[in-house]
C-alpha cells in the first residue's frame, strides 16, 4: 500500500501516490527521467532542505516543510535545470506536479502529514 500526503489544516488528501525517498538511490534519482507526473503523485524527501532540477524534463511544484511538517516555503513551477537556494528552516521537501500548489490551495503554515 502506498503513502498519502494529507493537509491536516484543511482535512484533505493532497496526494494519494506519495513515494518516500529514503535510500541513496531513490534520493539521487528523484524525478529525473520522469516525462510526466500524475497530479495525485509526488515524492517526499525527508531530512533535506535543498533540491535541484538538473537533468529533469518537467517543471515541478516544491513544498518545504519544517520538523513538525508545517509548510515553510512554497516554490511553484520550478523549471528544469534550476538550483534554488536551500531553505534553512526546512527539514523535508515534497515535489509534485506543476500547478499542484495552486490547485490544492496550499499556504505557508499548513500542517501536513504523511500516512498510509
Amino acid at each position: 500500500m502506498g503513502h498519502v500526503l494529507i493537509n491536516q489544516s484543511e482535512n484533505s488528501t493532497l496526494l494519494d501516490d506519495l513515494t518516500i525517498a529514503t535510500s541513496f538511490r531513490s534520493r539521487a534519482q528523484g524525478l529525473i527521467g520522469t516525462r510526466s507526473l500524475n497530479e495525485n503523485a509526488g515524492i517526499w524527501f525527508p531530512k533535506t532542505n535543498w533540491i535541484h532540477t538538473f537533468f529533469m524534463s518537467i517543471p515541478i511544484d516544491v513544498i518545504y516543510l519544517d520538523k513538525s511538517m508545517r509548510v515553510k516555503k512554497l516554490q511553484p513551477n520550478l523549471q528544469p535545470w534550476r538550483f534554488p537556494a536551500p531553505v534553512f528552516k526546512a527539514h523535508s521537501v515534497v515535489e509534485a506536479s506543476a500547478g499542484f500548489i495552486r490547485q490544492k490551495n496550499l499556504k505557508i503554515g499548513d500542517q501536513l502529514h504523511v500516512g498510509h
